[in-house]
């Protein structure tokens, strides 16, 4: 059975995102509506980038899978490209999201 018909579309449990990144990164990418899902599920965009790019990280070999900066501002990036009627980054509104986040080098660099 698929790993998106065990857990449902983008609910899926935080142990998946956790322990099998690759899969859920995939059933993001694959169904419709997953990243509107994922922001309404996170509570706002900049929550919804920091999973996306925190589990990036550990896919692509990030030891700690803590991102950085811009790994969240590109995630959050691809995000709102990817939600229908999604306005552009705007980077202070996203840095003032993440001011609670786990970012390995927050405050973020000027740009």
């Amino acid at each position: 059975m698929p790993i998106a018909e065990c857990f449902g579309i983008v609910a899926l449990s935080h142990w998946v995102e956790f322990e099998r990144p690759a899969e859920w990164l995939r059933v993001l990418d694959e169904q419709d509506g997953s990243y509107a899902s994922l922001i309404r599920e996170s509570g706002n965009l900049a929550t919804a980038a920091h999973r996306l790019a925190r589990a990036k990280r550990r896919v692509l070999g990030g030891s700690d899978g803590i991102p950085t900066w811009r790994e969240v501002l590109a995630a959050a990036r691809l995000i709102a490209a990817r939600v229908p009627h999604h306005g552009e980054v705007e980077t202070a509104w996203l840095s003032a999201e993440c001011s609670g986040l786990c970012i390995s080098d927050y405050p973020p660099p000027r740009l």
